[in-house]
């Protein structure tokens, strides 16, 4: 399980509301296509990011063609989940940015590590966190090497990416259900198998409203 919450100074978006107020903008207007191409021009890295630790060693820039020695020897991490927790990251960080809001991510599939540590690298944390891991093409290279690799970090989401948890998908809706700030949003994933039925939780009240997803 991933839990982050997304700073609003690395994020991307509109003018904000209220300060604190999660309030929507005053009128309802489709993106335009300067902020269209910057949330794809964030998920495609993203997702560049995420299959460079699955399957490259050195290379991470592919400055030249690619050769075997390239290639990890044994390849562990699920690229298929990624895209989408992607996708769904950047959207929330447009959202969290546009309407000023007080949001956390809590992310079930914890086979889609790759997509974690992707984002939080992307915005900057990582490299806080761990100066080795610099956004340099030095830096890049050792974050995919690092994934899944011995003396590194675990394939799935765990304690080591700043602002995570380990993951178990099972837990997801319990931790969700246990988070109740009256101010909080909280979007939670959840894949078919981790709860009874899917659920979206609204913290803005202090009571919380549900809805099947």
């Amino acid at each position: 399980m991933s839990a982050t919450s997304a700073s609003p100074d690395r994020t991307m978006g509109g003018a904000p509301g209220p300060a604190g107020s999660g309030a929507p903008p005053d009128k309802q207007t489709p993106l335009g296509q300067v902020e269209l191409d910057l949330i794809d021009a964030y998920w495609r890295a993203a997702n560049y990011l995420s299959v460079g630790q699955i399957y490259l060693s050195d290379n991470p820039l592919l400055r030249r063609a690619l050769v075997r020695d390239d290639i990890k020897a044994r390849l562990l991490g699920h690229w298929g989940t990624c895209p989408g927790l992607n996708f769904i990251y950047a959207h929330l960080n447009r959202v969290i940015k546009s309407r000023d809001l007080n949001m956390i991510y809590v992310c079930g599939p914890g086979h889609g590590g790759p997509a974690m540590v992707a984002n939080v690298y992307l915005e900057g944390t990582y490299s806080e966190y761990y100066p080795q891991v610099s956004q340099t093409e030095k830096g890049l290279q050792r974050l995919f090497k690092q994934f899944s690799f011995p003396g590194g970090i675990p394939s799935h989401v765990a304690a080591e990416i700043p602002a995570a948890g380990p993951n178990q998908r099972r837990p997801t809706c319990q931790t969700s259900s246990g988070v109740n700030p009256p101010t909080m949003r909280l979007t939670s994933i959840a894949t078919s198998d981790d709860c009874p039925r899917r659920e979206s939780i609204d913290h803005s009240t202090s009571e919380g409203k549900r809805g099947g997803a």
